[in-house]
């Protein structure tokens, strides 16, 4: 899918061009895109699953997980083997770890407390070791609100219209009554990566 979705800038400010391509669009290709900030690659959690070449050549990589008990059981020990993977195959590479589908109801509050906690202390070792490993939190503190792809029902009907019916992947960014949760954390998620990125190249500039 290479059509761009172009998203406007609140109170005047420049927007952006939001653009989903796959890995054979993208690779080898990036010429046609000369104005692009940020790149950000959905990885699989299985790291066999990942195009080895664009492996080596993503400066940011997304890895989605569920805030469940099975998620981090089963999930979790295998997205930790990926980052040590990725990092063999790219020394610079800033990876994350995000929460995908999260219910946000207050009925679930203290258990995604709990839980994200829970994911925290999993991954102290890599994140200790590998400053470059970061997990979102999706709860959030004083400083930072939480990011997180929030459930919604948008989310699991393109995802069925994909997987089922074979129609072309779209991004869900349709509003129903006014709203378009998948469309506002996106925008969060890649908001959060550009401050990220600018950041960094401060720190180089300076140093």
């Amino acid at each position: 899918m290479g059509d761009g979705v172009y998203v406007p800038a609140p109170r005047g400010g420049v927007g952006r061009t939001i653009t989903v391509l796959d890995h054979e669009e993208w690779f080898g290709q990036e010429a046609h895109y000369p104005e692009t900030r940020v790149v950000i690659c959905d990885c699989s959690p299985n790291f066999d699953s990942n195009p080895i070449d664009l492996v080596k050549q993503f400066d940011y990589c997304i890895i989605p997980t569920t805030l469940n008990p099975l998620g981090i059981n089963k999930n979790l020990h295998v997205i930790e083997q990926t980052f040590r993977q990725i990092r063999e195959a790219n020394r610079e590479a800033e990876l994350f770890l995000l929460i995908n589908g999260l219910h946000t109801d207050r009925s679930h509050e203290n258990r995604n407390k709990e839980l994200s906690a829970m994911i925290s202390r999993r991954l102290g070792d890599v994140t200790s070791q590998d400053p470059r490993v970061h997990y979102i939190d999706p709860i959030g503190n004083e400083e930072r609100d939480g990011i997180a792809i929030r459930f919604s029902t948008l989310l699991s009907y393109w995802g069925y219209e994909h997987l089922i019916h074979g129609k072309e992947a779209r991004l869900p960014f349709d509003h129903v009554a006014g709203r378009c949760h998948p469309r506002e954390d996106f925008l969060r998620l890649a908001g959060h990566i550009e401050e990220l990125t600018e950041l960094r190249q401060l720190k180089k500039t300076r140093s």
